[in-house]
């Protein structure tokens, strides 16, 4: 299986669960590429070739996660979303684990689900922006 991760270092406690997450997804032949994100590089240019992969999985808060689901939208790629942020509204939602063995035994599940997103276009000092929402609207740089 080739996976995906895009991680926001900086969401909630930063608590490393993520590593163990990977330690237990990766099985023998598994190609894992782990990207950690920063505040500055739209989050379109970390997934621009998601299609490479079998599964994304976006470890971070709402925003990184909303994000990344918006860069992705409409390519059938699986996205996973991984619960690293304070809040994370989707993951909760979603009633996805929060333990990171359980979400890895659930990565290599068949199961997916289909869901919509909202979409906000706004003024940005005069110029119009356009991001996109899972749960509830509101900021994010990661465009």
């Amino acid at each position: 299986m080739q996976i995906l991760i895009v991680n926001n270092p900086m969401s909630g406690l930063r608590d490393g669960a993520v590593f163990t997450f990977i330690r237990q997804l990766s099985l023998p032949g598994d190609e894992i590429v782990l990207r950690n994100i920063d505040d500055i590089t739209p989050i379109s240019e970390y997934v621009a070739d998601a299609a490479l992969f079998d599964l994304v999985v976006v470890a971070g808060g709402d925003g990184t996660i909303s994000a990344a689901c918006y860069a992705l939208r409409y390519s059938g790629i699986p996205i996973l979303p991984f619960r690293a942020g304070t809040g994370n509204l989707l993951v909760t939602n979603l009633e996805l684990p929060d333990e990171p063995y359980a979400l890895a035994a659930l990565a290599r599940q068949p199961y997916m689900l289909d869901f919509d997103m909202g979409e906000i276009t706004f003024d940005n000092n005069g110029a119009s922006r356009t991001r996109g929402f899972t749960v509830a609207a509101g900021s994010c740089r990661r465009s």
